[in-house]
């Protein structure tokens, strides 16, 4: 039995030591931010438009959601 695509990745990344990663949706225009705690990603938030993404591993970080989902208007 193989683990479907998603989980593996999921199981490569917490291997790794990923501390947390984006799923970015350019359909829905949409960026969800998962974290690892206690050894399984959690949501951390969902962002849209002029969203101030807040990262608990980049507190500095100063990108909206519509920055990252359309770069070249910026």
């Amino acid at each position: 039995m193989t683990q479907a695509p998603n989980n593996a990745l999921k199981t490569l990344k917490m291997s790794l030591g990923v501390l947390e990663y984006w799923l970015i949706d350019p359909e829905q225009q949409m960026i969800t931010l998962l974290e690892l705690q206690n050894g399984s990603y959690r949501e951390v938030g969902t962002f849209r438009g002029q969203d101030r993404i807040t990262s608990p591993n980049f507190p500095d970080l100063t990108l909206t959601a519509q920055q990252v989902l359309t770069p070249e208007n910026y």
